[in-house]
């Protein structure tokens, strides 16, 4: 334990040395205000991180995190998810809301699995946000919690979340007048690739510089 702390430590360390010091003013113009570019919504998970596979500087990025990258449906009292995709449209103006799932997902793999799993209560609750992928998943190809029923889940769930987040009424309201976009990835941990969900074709294409977009989706 005592090791792990030391390894952040080190990290503060080398941020304020190197870092810093060597971007001084691009640190006090953060100060003056966020202007982000987009807002990502994505999981949790350890191996993923936004900033990174988009190379994006401080500042740039608006993001929201949580188990299985999923977006409550709108109703839901004292939401940490409402509050934050409200702020970020009716704060931020952000143009783009980017819904991010990726392989090996802890949850999406609890949430197709076939075993019922009684450890880990508040997560059971929190993934049943996720429940119709599960169903769609098994209308499409039958029971299992195979990979491939969860690579599917992965996929399905961006798409429900998108469809989440049309029922938040500041997203309906830029929806409407087409002020901001609505996009869908996944990332894959293993090849560090894109994928970006295509509306016209239901699919997950290869970035390859599409979009991924629609403000109708």
């Amino acid at each position: 334990m005592e090791r792990s702390l030391a390894r952040l430590v080190d990290g503060i360390r080398r941020f304020e040395e190197r870092t810093v010091l060597a971007n001084k003013e691009f640190y006090r113009h953060l100060a003056d205000g966020q202007r982000p570019i987009a807002m990502v919504i994505a999981c949790s998970d350890s191996r993923v991180d936004p900033q990174l596979f988009l190379q994006t500087q401080p500042g740039e990025l608006f993001v929201m995190r949580n188990a299985g990258n999923i977006v409550p449906p709108y109703g839901l009292p004292g939401s940490s998810e409402a509050a934050t995709i409200e702020f970020a449209l009716q704060g931020l103006n952000i143009p783009h809301l980017i819904v991010c799932g990726h392989t090996h997902c802890g949850a999406m793999t609890r949430l197709m699995s076939d075993t019922p799993q009684q450890d880990l209560p508040a997560v059971t609750a929190w993934i049943g946000h996720a429940e119709s992928v599960r169903r769609i998943v098994h209308s499409r190809m039958g029971s299992g919690d195979s990979p491939d029923h969860i690579q599917q889940a992965v996929q399905e769930n961006v798409v429900q979340q998108l469809q989440h987040l049309r029922t938040h009424p500041t997203v309906a309201e830029r929806l409407a007048n087409q002020s901001v976009m609505l996009h869908g990835w996944v990332y894959e941990i293993e090849t560090g690739h894109v994928l970006a969900y295509e509306p016209t074709s239901g699919a997950f294409v290869p970035f390859g510089g599409h979009l991924g977009c629609d403000p109708a989706i």
